[in-house]
């Protein structure tokens, strides 16, 4: 097991992290999501490596994205319907932030992804 992804929340309130592992032609090839409490600082282990998983020098990216509304809907999701479409649409909303990390990136940081800290930016700006 690789626990070395450590997402660290500086924010007030709690928050909900999507990560994804995205390929150079932006297929999304793993998605996962956890809660991080205010201040918690939390281990993201995967079953093979990250270094596997991000295939050094392949343009693969780490995606990061931030939800820090609607709780209600993604603590409830198995009542209601996937969480993978309660995301989406939380995404294409706008109500989110996200950040882009290259292996290289990740290395340089000790594997650490800071919320706020990091710059993360509006996935409305994005769009527009």
């Amino acid at each position: 097991m690789d626990d070395r992804l450590h997402i660290i929340n500086r924010n007030k309130l709690d928050i909900y992290v999507a990560y994804l592992i995205v390929s150079k032609e932006k297929r999304i090839e793993e998605k996962s999501t956890v809660k991080i409490l205010r201040g918690e600082d939390k281990t993201i282990g995967i079953m093979s490596n990250w270094d596997a998983k991000l295939e050094k020098n392949d343009g693969k990216k780490l995606k990061v994205i931030i939800f820090y509304t609607n709780f209600e809907l993604l603590e409830n999701h198995y009542k209601t319907t996937s969480s993978s479409i309660i995301l989406d649409s939380l995404y294409d909303i706008g109500e989110c932030k996200y950040r882009e990390y290259s292996y290289e990136e990740l290395e340089k940081k000790n594997w650490r992804v800071i919320y706020p800290d990091d710059k993360f930016s509006s996935v409305l700006s994005k769009l527009e």
